[in-house]
């Protein structure tokens, strides 16, 4: 516990001396003296758990002209605590002491009352004759996973608090706020899954809250990898909308400045102190921020960094008078996040080798200082295949030379059928996941993994010279089957000729003929959602096929997002165990192996 104390100081402010081991609260208000004016305590804040942090908001009540002896109170309406500890209890003990002269409480009895802020719900409460101290008290617990401070009123009555108002005597309301923080914590919100990593795609806006953050407080700048960004006036542009390119705005809106604030006695704004405090620290609701993403932000790490200064240079008015704003104690703000923005691309050089070759797999967007895990599918049969694991830099980038599976190790072994010619080709992918299981399970990125089409060539074919060489002969279409579903074989003036199907064709054949039913899932049941939104993703691709147009582009869209929705049904079927980790995998790879065929197709313009 600390203790501090409010002393007279010869220009009649406050001063405040905290005791090495105690956190101190003599505030708001004390009988403060110049000269002959006289001086008594009111109240006594002990508070353990918190420290106080800033003081705000002097006030000044004095005697009647004429009235002896003569007496002025000098005090703060708002105190601001902070917890030092992520969680632990705060106890909230505040003593108005016995009256003495000059203080005489108006009438034979004095009261304490402690609230909740912006409701009528009494904590506690004590009353007794003038000469007695009354204690009120609250402990509550707290830890990082709850609200990000109380606010609560002290209220004391009867006190001659207006008695230069000739027969006016009222309570004084003294705000107490306590921030259950040890520090202000900027939170991005950038879905429920991956707070701090934010894509694919990569995002024009992101939000955020500040939890903890002081009423005080004005946030003046924020700014991302030390570049400042531009700030724009809460209200001009509407909400789920970015600020614009390298801008940022308050939200839900602009804070209310202390001088926009009448306090007691104004007759537009007489409860304007909670007016103050609901609207302090970040708009008339949850305080956050929204910022614009600077058009030249690539991906990988960035450190976002918010700063403001405590509000200064505030007058108010106090029954008519000006009084000063007097702010004491520390409310700066410098806070940094880091945060991570991911758009993973993936490449694939060259588009057509043979099992067993070498190939350059290169990306970019991916888990920064991270290890990639790379991996291949073939579309008409088979599981992934795990290739190697590659290191990313800073920004999430990568490339890595990987070896091919032979022809007899799977997934080649069940692609080609023995009397499968050298030369045969078979459509594929090379996979990868966006970080390693330990980023996954920190962060949890959705919408991988990532892909790039590659046509698998089975080897031993002729080695080609310089001069090109004629096809196979063939005497009819049937002897050019090549065994990959998403070419059309033809033997026009025989020669074999193997054109690639292009637009719905191309996504249709690639639906295996089992269904959605991975070998992996045979003595387990598919999630019923995912098979329905599996089905109809089928009806809509079958129905491209027989279109044109927009028509097709529509159809592909409405089935590439049947699918994402069959497979987020996977990821819950998953996490419940009521799927393996075996068959989830395998399901997903059928339908990315899908989705990846619809992107190019909505992608072309």
């Amino acid at each position: 516990m600390s203790v501090s104390r409010v002393t007279c100081v010869p220009n009649g402010r406050q001063a405040a001396r905290a005791a090495p081991v105690v956190v101190a609260g003599l505030l708001s208000a004390a009988l403060c003296c110049a000269a002959s004016v006289a001086s008594a305590q009111l109240l006594r804040f002990n508070v353990t758990g918190a420290s106080e942090e800033t003081r705000a908001f002097d006030t000044l009540y004095q005697s009647a002209p004429g009235l002896s002896p003569a007496w002025r109170i000098q005090g703060k309406l708002l105190v601001v605590y902070r917890v030092s500890a992520p969680s632990g209890t705060v106890t909230l003990d505040v003593t108005l002491l016995a009256n003495t002269n000059p203080r005489l409480a108006s009438g034979g009895s004095q009261v304490i009352a402690l609230y909740r802020a912006w409701s009528n719900n009494l904590i506690d409460a004590a009353e007794g004759p003038p000469g007695e101290a009354l204690t009120v008290s609250h402990s509550f617990p707290y830890d990082t996973t709850g609200v990000a401070r109380q606010a609560f009123l002290v209220s004391t009555g009867s006190f001659p608090g207006t008695c230069g108002i000739s027969g006016g005597c009222s309570n004084i309301h003294i705000y107490v706020v306590v921030l259950l923080r040890p520090a202000t914590q900027l939170t991005l919100l950038g879905g429920p899954a991956f707070p701090l990593v934010l894509g694919p795609p990569a995002p024009t806006f992101l939000q955020m809250s500040l939890l903890g953050v002081n009423p005080l407080t004005d946030v003046t700048d924020v700014a991302i990898d030390g570049e400042s960004l531009r700030r724009v006036p809460s209200g001009v542009v509407p909400l789920n909308q970015s600020p614009g390119a390298g801008s940022w705005d308050r939200i839900p809106d602009d804070p209310l400045p202390p001088d926009d604030v009448h306090f007691p006695g104004s007759i537009s704004m007489p409860d304007s102190v909670e007016d103050f405090l609901g609207c302090g620290g970040g708009g008339c609701g949850s305080p956050g921020l929204r910022l614009g993403m600077p058009a030249t932000l690539g991906p990988g790490l960035h450190t976002l960094r918010v700063s403001g200064i405590p509000y200064a240079g505030i007058v108010y008015t106090l029954y008519g008078q000006p009084a000063t704003y007097g702010l004491v104690g520390g409310a700066s703000l410098t806070a940094d996040e880091e945060f991570i923005l991911l758009d993973p691309k993936l490449r694939v050089s060259p588009s057509q080798a043979e099992a067993g070759s070498t190939i350059t797999v290169s990306g970019t967007g991916f888990a920064p200082n991270g290890n990639i895990p790379l991996s291949l599918s073939v579309h008409c049969c088979g599981s992934r295949v795990a290739l190697a694991i590659a290191d990313s830099d800073l920004t999430g980038a990568f490339s890595l030379q990987v070896a091919l599976p032979a022809v007899n190790a799977p997934p080649f072994s069940s692609t080609w059928s023995s009397s499968a010619p050298p030369g045969a080709t078979a459509a594929g992918v090379i996979l990868a996941d966006v970080g390693d299981a330990a980023f996954v399970a920190a962060h949890g990125p959705r919408g991988g993994p990532y892909s790039a089409p590659i046509t698998f060539v089975k080897p031993g074919a002729t080695p080609t010279t310089t001069t090109t060489l004629p096809p196979p002969a063939c005497a009819g279409d049937a002897e050019c089957d090549d065994g990959d579903p998403c070419t059309q074989d033809s033997c026009p003036a025989g020669a074999c000729v193997h054109t690639p199907l292009a637009g719905a064709a191309n996504v249709q054949c690639t639906l295996p003929p089992t269904g959605l039913r991975p070998p992996a899932c045979t003595n387990e049941t598919v999630p019923r959602r995912t098979e329905r939104q599996y089905r109809k993703a089928t009806g809509f691709i079958d129905r491209a096929v027989r279109r044109t147009g927009g028509a097709v582009r529509r159809l592909l869209k409405k089935a590439d997002k049947a699918l994402k929705r069959g497979e987020n049904a996977v990821l819950v079927a998953n996490l419940a165990g009521q799927l393996s980790d075996g068959c989830a995998q395998g399901i997903t790879d059928v339908i990315d192996a899908v989705r990846d065929r619809i992107r190019p197709v909505l992608d072309e313009r």
